[in-house]
């Protein structure tokens, strides 16, 4: 086998061709993707089931409209995760997509796709209220989201818990 192919020759005068290519169901699947610390977006994926030894790096595609994407960066086989500095979390979410990198520069598919949820906070007539964008990129979908609030001690304490189709907040 020559990166992944197999050939065979009819006679020695003649053809050879691959046979098979192991290739071309090798892709990533993103585990999750979240905003960090307020700053930045945290996107972590699983590497290949087929041909993992394979993969030579990986491009790292995001998108702000979930439909066009753009190449942002490549990281080494090794990596199996990235954070995202370069975005405005306050004003917009993100969308990501992985694609493995072989060494036989074979095409592989891009992963699924992983997104940011964008939070909202305002103070209207003394009362916070949140909402945000809901995250639509899991198979099962979401069953609830945990409203957290940071207390006078610098922890973080649960407040409430809503609905997964729920994507607003009034703490009263």
């Amino acid at each position: 086998k020559l990166c992944g192919n197999s050939y065979q020759s009819i006679s020695d005068t003649s053809v050879a061709g691959p046979i098979d290519n192991i290739f071309k169901n090798q892709s990533t699947e993103v585990a999750r993707t979240t905003v960090v610390d307020n700053y930045a977006v945290l996107t972590e994926w699983r590497k290949p089931e087929t041909v993992p030894e394979y993969v030579a790096s990986y491009n790292i595609f995001r998108s702000d409209d979930g439909e066009y994407y753009q190449l942002i960066d490549n990281v080494p086989a090794g990596i199996h995760q990235y954070l995202d500095n370069d975005v405005d979390i306050n004003n917009q979410s993100y969308y990501y997509k992985i694609e493995a990198l072989n060494t036989c520069l074979v095409s592989t598919n891009k992963s699924n796709r992983g997104s940011s949820i964008l939070l909202r906070a305002e103070l209207k007539n003394n009362t916070n209220v949140l909402d945000w964008t809901p995250y639509e990129d899991w198979d099962t979908g979401v069953d609830h989201y945990i409203i957290e609030k940071l207390n006078e001690h610098g922890l973080w304490e649960i407040i409430d818990k809503v609905s997964g189709k729920t994507t607003y907040f009034q703490d009263d």
